[in-house]
């Protein structure tokens, strides 16, 4: 079997690198809830990285490809053994991304890229997956 990746910590991310794992992980969660299957526990120790010779990664959409700028790393979501096949109401996805995008925020803080650290707290806050995509400025490029 093909190495998963391994975690990422401080020191790691970029904004470019933290933009990408974070539209990564908004497109695989929302698919993998278009599937039914609901991970309930999204945290930096189930969410693993590799780096990729892909430019770009797809992910098919509503029957529409969306294209993601890798940059150079491809996103692993691990322990589905507390999935479900319902939507747990006390973790909404879009409570699961803004969890994500805060931790992802103060990793990368050491660029201090003002559009980043604006586009993830607009994550941060967002009150639906609506919000964050397709509405949000991450999925603007």
């Amino acid at each position: 079997m093909e190495h998963a990746g391994t975690q990422f910590g401080q020191g790691y991310l970029t904004a470019d690198v933290a933009t990408s794992i974070l539209r990564q992980f908004v497109l695989s969660t929302m698919l993998a809830n278009e599937a039914g299957v609901f991970q309930n526990d999204p945290n930096f120790g189930n969410l693993l990285v590799k780096e990729t010779k892909e430019d770009q990664l797809v992910f098919k959409m509503n029957r529409q490809k969306m294209k993601v700028k890798s940059h150079g790393v491809l996103l692993t979501i691990i322990y589905f053994s507390q999935a479900t096949n319902v939507l747990d109401p006390t973790s909404p996805p879009h409570e699961d991304v803004a969890s994500l995008a805060q931790d992802l925020k103060e990793l990368a803080t050491s660029v201090a890229d003002r559009d980043m650290v604006q586009t993830f707290g607009a994550c941060a806050t967002a009150t639906s997956m609506q919000d964050i995509y397709p509405n949000s400025d991450l999925f603007k490029d």
